[in-house]
Protein backbone atom coordinates (compact mmCIF):
# COMPACT_ATOMS: atom_id res chain seq x y z
CA UNK A 1 0.00 0.00 0.00
CA UNK A 2 0.99 3.44 -1.18
CA UNK A 3 0.30 6.46 1.46
CA UNK A 4 0.25 9.71 -1.09
CA UNK A 5 -1.83 11.81 1.65
CA UNK A 6 -3.93 10.94 4.76
CA UNK A 7 -5.91 7.78 4.09
CA UNK A 8 -9.32 6.01 5.75
CA UNK A 9 -9.03 2.23 5.19
CA UNK A 10 -11.96 -0.13 5.62
CA UNK A 11 -11.00 -3.81 6.89
CA UNK A 12 -13.75 -5.76 6.88
CA UNK A 13 -14.20 -9.74 7.97
CA UNK A 14 -16.63 -12.34 6.46
CA UNK A 15 -17.93 -14.16 9.49
CA UNK A 16 -19.04 -11.81 12.16
CA UNK A 17 -20.73 -14.79 14.85
CA UNK A 18 -17.82 -13.59 17.75
CA UNK A 19 -15.68 -11.06 18.83
CA UNK A 20 -12.33 -10.99 16.90
CA UNK A 21 -8.83 -8.86 18.37
CA UNK A 22 -6.69 -8.17 15.17
CA UNK A 23 -2.93 -7.01 15.73
CA UNK A 24 -1.46 -5.28 12.49
CA UNK A 25 2.07 -4.15 12.77
CA UNK A 26 2.46 -0.41 12.41
CA UNK A 27 5.55 0.82 10.33
CA UNK A 28 7.36 3.93 11.40
CA UNK A 29 6.57 5.76 8.49
CA UNK A 30 3.28 5.55 8.82
CA UNK A 31 0.86 7.35 11.78
CA UNK A 32 -2.54 6.26 13.11
CA UNK A 33 -5.01 9.39 13.01
CA UNK A 34 -6.69 8.24 15.98
CA UNK A 35 -9.29 11.71 16.07
CA UNK A 36 -9.80 10.79 12.81
CA UNK A 37 -10.27 6.78 12.75
CA UNK A 38 -12.40 7.05 16.07
CA UNK A 39 -14.85 9.54 13.90
CA UNK A 40 -14.64 7.01 11.08
CA UNK A 41 -16.15 4.53 13.53
CA UNK A 42 -18.88 6.23 15.34
CA UNK A 43 -20.27 7.11 11.19
CA UNK A 44 -20.26 3.10 11.28
CA UNK A 45 -22.12 3.24 14.39
CA UNK A 46 -20.03 1.03 16.27
CA UNK A 47 -20.53 0.84 19.59
CA UNK A 48 -17.22 2.30 21.72
CA UNK A 49 -16.07 3.43 18.64
CA UNK A 50 -13.46 4.96 20.45
CA UNK A 51 -11.91 1.37 22.19
CA UNK A 52 -12.32 -0.64 18.48
CA UNK A 53 -8.56 0.18 17.60
CA UNK A 54 -5.75 1.27 19.33
CA UNK A 55 -2.02 1.93 18.85
CA UNK A 56 0.25 -0.12 21.33
CA UNK A 57 4.00 1.55 21.51
CA UNK A 58 7.06 -0.73 20.50
CA UNK A 59 8.38 -2.78 23.66
CA UNK A 60 11.39 -4.82 23.67
CA UNK A 61 9.85 -8.36 22.50
CA UNK A 62 7.18 -6.30 19.72
CA UNK A 63 7.41 -3.37 17.48
CA UNK A 64 4.52 -0.78 17.48
CA UNK A 65 1.14 -1.58 16.08
CA UNK A 66 -2.19 -1.72 16.16
CA UNK A 67 -5.29 -3.54 18.25
CA UNK A 68 -8.43 -3.88 16.46
CA UNK A 69 -11.37 -5.02 17.96
CA UNK A 70 -14.49 -6.58 16.17
CA UNK A 71 -17.37 -6.91 18.46
CA UNK A 72 -19.39 -9.87 17.48
CA UNK A 73 -21.86 -9.03 14.30
CA UNK A 74 -19.78 -6.27 13.48
CA UNK A 75 -18.69 -6.84 9.60
CA UNK A 76 -16.26 -3.54 9.54
CA UNK A 77 -13.57 -1.27 11.01
CA UNK A 78 -12.24 1.74 9.43
CA UNK A 79 -8.88 3.33 10.67
CA UNK A 80 -7.17 6.22 9.06
CA UNK A 81 -3.25 6.20 8.59
CA UNK A 82 -1.27 9.51 7.87
CA UNK A 83 2.21 9.24 6.05
CA UNK A 84 5.17 10.88 8.20
CA UNK A 85 8.16 9.40 10.23
CA UNK A 86 6.56 8.32 13.83
CA UNK A 87 8.19 10.04 16.64
CA UNK A 88 7.46 9.11 20.57
CA UNK A 89 5.78 12.78 20.90
CA UNK A 90 2.66 11.65 18.41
Amino acid sequence: MKLGGQETLTLKRTKDEADLDVKISLPDLVNLDKTATDKANEELKIDKAEEAVKEVAASEKEGRHLLLHFAKGQSQLKLSLDPGRYTSEN
